[in-house]
Parts: C-alpha cells; sequence; structure tokens
C-alpha cells in the first residue's frame, strides 16, 4: 500500500463489488491477489509523420473501410426488405 497509495481506494471499491457480487471466502482473496498485482497502463505517445503513426493510419483506414461495407451491406438487406 506504501508503494501505490490510490490502491486503498482500490481496496474499498473491490470490497463494494465483491460485496454486490456475492463474492466470498477463498474466491474473493483471490480475485484480490490478482488486482493486486494490476499496474497502471502505460500512455503511448505516437508522433505524427512517424513509422508508427503510419502503421495505426493504415490499420485505421482498413477498419473503416470495412466498417463502411458492412454498413453499406445493412442498408441493401434492410431496402431489400422494405
Amino acid at each position: 500500500m506504501s508503494k501505490f497509495p490510490d490502491k486503498e481506494n482500490l481496496l474499498s471499491l473491490f470490497n463494494d463489488w465483491a460485496i454486490s457480487k456475492n463474492i466470498y471466502g477463498i474466491d474473493r482473496h483471490q480475485i484480490w491477489l490478482k488486482v493486486r498485482e494490476l499496474r497502471p497502463r502505460k500512455t503511448i505517445v505516437i508522433k505524427e509523420g512517424s513509422e508508427e503513426h503510419r502503421r495505426v493510419s493504415m490499420i485505421v483506414d482498413i477498419l473503416h473501410k470495412e466498417d463502411l461495407l458492412f454498413l453499406e451491406d445493412l442498408i441493401n438487406k434492410r431496402a431489400r426488405k422494405i
């Protein structure tokens, strides 16, 4: 707890959650052991124009195109039903 002062708040949140889900005994203890090991996620900063930015942009473009194709297909199916 001394290393991570926010864990005191985490303990109270965990207790509230466990009680609301009726989790007691060894299950609650095992889950708490896993929760204690959690670390904050690292923030990655990607500079515009970098190789990482180019890769992420390509993936986002692919996902966007697929999403638009799915939406277009959904609209066409609904139009055929009407």
